[in-house]
């Protein structure tokens, strides 16, 4: 470590080489005689007027300093003049190109504080820079070596490390404080430990420890673990949970499984390191890094073997970072929706049954998840990419991504990074529907989606029509992950007495139910029920929801029973009072319909972190992409998939209106609409064990 420790000091103050193959030039020093870092104090002034310099103007007369200077850049890539190399000058947001010989003028701002540097950005070669410190010259030039562009499966990822312990140089932490701090924050970190994706993987139940908890709920216990379901299918497809969820698996690239997940793949899910060695985005290629993202490590050897076991080389969105414990190399796929797509955007063929339907899915692939696809076909696709939401803009304290703001010494320059303008640096957060509260994630979640009410008292019956609108994402809502719905609960009231539904739009299967039954079954008995719970009764129409979803659904190619949502009209519900042989007595009689659902009652509209309740049958309305199985069942895992049965998600700027009817017992009945947001369908969190709370998306009128 102490090799380590010189040789990066070492760096700091040579730092001018970049990633050139020279050796660092001696008028580059930023060191006092002790060896002790000097803070950089912006360019040293340039030779006095009435030099025979001709590119520094002459100030003889007007006694006034001069601002700028010109300097003439040439770029060399392999000893060849190259054009079209992006030259920047650090701390100085302007940009220029070089020309069909090589060249360009930079005009080259003398007030930008921090080391006085040129950089130059070649897509196939690390930025390499050149130092004005104290030389002044009228012409530069940088020199290039494009890096070996073959992938190397001996490198090993780096630690990004986790926060407070930023004085180990090797980690990603020790400069990129604030952002990694963030990057800890987020969902991203957890992609492989996260308890949920693993006992989907594996057909676990994590929550259950002991033989009791795990037979309760009706798995089988063995070795310490809890086994409810099938794991994913291993043959070929084991490598599509881990290409996203713990990408950065050592050695080969791409089709690794979950179980191969050790260290930092592991812990880290998708790190630093992971993201910024992805070289280039291929839209045609399989999710994640086994072909969408393409990886690349470096195989040079390192210039300072003592640092490193490869010479670095990491990608990003700037031309002018020339730091050469970073290599950088630009990256506009950084700033593009193209690069999440690799991992939000997701089609294949059935990997269970018999396959898919080829009249339904002509070409042999379902939509599994299509966040990106639904941007592109959005109105918001010219205006912004997914990194302006869900990257917020860093504090506006945070000056650079390398932390200056937080180094003891305002050391602007090639070590340090330049003073970036405000909006520049984003944060690392990725915002979404699972982010804690404090970070932001409840705010982006009830931005998503808003529920309007209009209700009117017709013939003694309260009226309600209620709208969701897709109001500010640009995709649909719910997106990403298909075992996520939200769920619309309507509810009238007159004071405090809740009023009795007598028709409308319920709340469909996938809102929750713990059983159901079919017309013509005996309804008298429940297996499992319990004194509280409740049927709901809804009369199953032979019409069908005409929506506009995504693909299929909303295009034209299918017709509304083919988009797989039936009408489906409130009858009413009975309570349990109490259960002897799995034969019920309910508080008053069921009534007549087609369909009953065995669920839990709801005297109060859902709030705030609220146990999430079975409420299909019940007044309102859901929405989902809904999955089915090879086995008829509904809200399955995407492995189980054979069909998507239905898929009435908002898309952006669009919008549903459903209507309910209640008895009206007082002049001026008021009617509250609850949009909640749920990770998982109900049956999936009851059989794994997970809890789950309701996430509240809007409510009219607000309480």
């Amino acid at each position: 470590m102490q090799n380590r420790l010189l040789v990066f000091a070492a760096l700091v103050v040579f730092g001018a080489a970049g990633c050139t193959d020279d050796d660092p030039p001696a008028d580059v020093l930023t060191a006092d005689d002790t060896g002790e870092e000097v803070a950089d104090t912006g360019p040293a002034a340039p030779p006095d007027a009435g030099t025979t310099d001709p590119d520094v103007p002459d100030t003889t007369d007007t006694g006034e300093e001069p601002t700028t200077m010109t300097v003439l850049v040439t770029v060399l890539v392999d000893g060849v003049a190259t054009a079209d190399v992006v030259v920047s000058q650090g701390g100085n947001p302007a940009r220029w190109t070089t020309g069909a010989d090589g060249t360009v003028a930079v005009d080259f701002d003398l007030t930008v504080p921090g080391g006085a540097a040129i950089m130059a950005s070649h897509p196939e070669c690390r930025i390499g820079t050149a130092s004005l410190d104290g030389l002044w010259p009228s012409e530069v030039t940088i020199e290039l070596t494009p890096f070996d562009a073959s992938d190397n499966e001996d490198y090993v990822f780096l630690d990004p490390g986790v926060p407070d312990d930023s004085w180990i140089i090797e980690k990603c932490g020790h400069c990129h404080i604030t952002i990694q701090r963030g990057w800890y924050r987020s969902v991203h970190r957890t992609s492989a430990t996260n308890p949920a994706v693993m006992d989907v993987y594996s057909g676990t139940a994590a929550s259950a420890s002991t033989d009791a908890a795990c037979q309760a709920l009706g798995g089988t216990w063995a070795d310490g673990v809890c086994q409810v379901a099938d794991s994913v299918p291993s043959t070929g497809t084991n490598g599509e949970c881990a290409d996203c969820h713990a990408p950065g698996i050592d050695g080969k690239i791409g089709g690794r499984g979950m179980e191969e997940a050790t260290g930092y793949a592991k812990e880290y899910g998708v790190h630093c390191d992971v993201c910024h060695k992805v070289d280039a985005v291929d839209p045609t290629g399989a999710p994640g890094v086994a072909g969408w993202l393409k990886i690349l490590r470096p195989t040079e050897p390192p210039k300072f073997p003592d640092l490193a076991v490869w010479a670095p080389l990491t990608y990003g969105p700037s031309h002018d970072v020339p730091n050469v414990l970073m290599g950088s190399v630009q990256r506009d796929h950084y700033r593009q929706s193209a690069f999440c797509g690799g991992c939000h955007e997701h089609r294949r063929g059935a990997l269970v049954g018999d396959g898919l339907d080829p009249l339904r899915w002509p070409d042999g692939e379902l939509p599994i998840q299509s966040t990106l696809t639904e941007w592109q076909n959005g109105p918001l696709n010219d205006s912004m990419h997914c990194q302006q939401c869900h990257m917020p803009v860093a504090d506006a304290e945070v000056t650079n991504g390398a932390d200056l703001q937080r180094m003891p010494k305002a050391e602007t320059g090639i070590s340090g990074g330049w003073i970036r303008p405000l909006g520049s640096v984003r944060k690392h957060l990725w915002l979404g529907p699972r982010t804690p509260e404090e970070e932001g994630g409840s705010t982006l979640l009830k931005d998503s989606a808003v529920v309007v009410v209009d209700s009117k008292v017709v013939d003694g019956e309260v009226v309600a029509d209620v709208t969701v609108a897709n109001a500010a994402s640009a995709h649909a809502v719910p997106t990403g992950e298909p075992l996520r719905s939200m769920v619309l609960y309507v509810q009238a009231r007159c004071g405090d007495t809740v009023l009795k539904a007598t028709g409308g739009d319920a709340i469909p299967d996938f809102g929750g139910a713990l059983a159901r039954q079919a017309g013509g079954e005996d309804w008298t008995k429940w297996p499992g029920a319990a004194p509280g719970q409740v049927v709901r009764v809804i009369n199953r129409t032979d019409e069908w929801h005409d929506y506009d979803g995504f693909g299929p659904f909303g295009d034209g190619t299918f017709a509304a029973g083919e988009k797989g949502m039936p009408v489906e009209r409130v009858v009413g519900q009975s309570t349990i009072l109490s259960v002897a042989d799995d034969v019920v007595t309910f508080d008053a009689p069921l009534p007549q319909g087609n369909v009953a659902y065995l669920g839990e009652a709801a005297p109060n509209a859902p709030a705030e972190g609220d146990a999430v309740k079975a409420l299909a049958g019940a007044p309102g309305f859901a929405f989902a992409r809904v999955l089915v199985g090879a086995n008829g069942k509904r809200m399955v895992h995407h492995y189980e998939a054979v069909d998507v049965a239905s898929d009435n998600r908002p898309l952006p700027g669009g919008s549903w209106t459903s209507q309910h009817r209640f008895e009206a017992t007082c002049a001026e009945p008021q009617v509250q609409a609850v949009l909640t947001y749920r990770d998982y369908p109900v049956s999936l969190a009851r059989e794994r064990g997970w809890t789950q709370t309701e996430r509240i998306v809007s409510v009219d009128p607000s309480p």
